[in-house]
């Protein structure tokens, strides 16, 4: 299985974390039909654009991070520190397996693996939203190792500063 499947729950995510209206701008679909790029955020003079970056997949029952997963978080990271007023939305998530109160917690562990690892590549920690959805959000339905694979991740959404005048 390919490690670089864009997660399909970016524009549902930046919805949730912003309370805003998302739409596709350059949007860009892979071999699976799932949708990466930059969205509009926001209307009129509060407009910006976010961007979706590839999930970071996790183990069953882990939150380590593979370190085939470093460059691309490392791009994050580059990212977040050459424009310091974004914010990196994180998001962590699980398959159905065990309880939901546990899957929460291992969702939130997987976020904030992440989040260390970005900050111990200069990220500042007030760029981080770190929020976890255990088994709430699945990106692909909880039957067969593939797909309860496709479930453990964490999300990243960057939404750059929205400026008021």
């Amino acid at each position: 299985m390919s490690k670089r499947i864009l997660t399909a729950t970016g524009s549902m995510v930046i919805g949730l974390a912003l309370t805003a209206c998302t739409t596709p701008a350059q949007n860009t679909s892979n071999a699976a039909g799932l949708s990466s790029g930059p969205y509009t955020v926001g209307h009129g003079d509060y407009a910006s654009t976010a961007h979706r970056y590839p999930f970071v997949d996790f183990s069953f029952d882990s939150a380590k991070i593979d370190s085939s997963w470093y460059p691309e978080l490392n791009t994050v990271a580059k990212s977040l520190k050459s424009h310091s007023h974004s914010k990196a939305i994180l998001v962590g998530h699980t398959d159905s397996t065990g309880k939901t109160s546990y899957n929460k917690k291992l969702g939130l562990q997987r976020a904030n693996a992440v989040a260390s690892y970005l900050v111990s590549q200069g990220v500042k920690r007030n760029q981080l939203v770190i929020l976890s959805m255990g088994e709430k959000r699945p990106l692909a339905a909880n039957n067969g190792q593939v797909n309860k694979h496709l479930n453990r991740r964490v999300s990243i959404t960057i939404k750059p500063a929205m400026h008021s005048n």
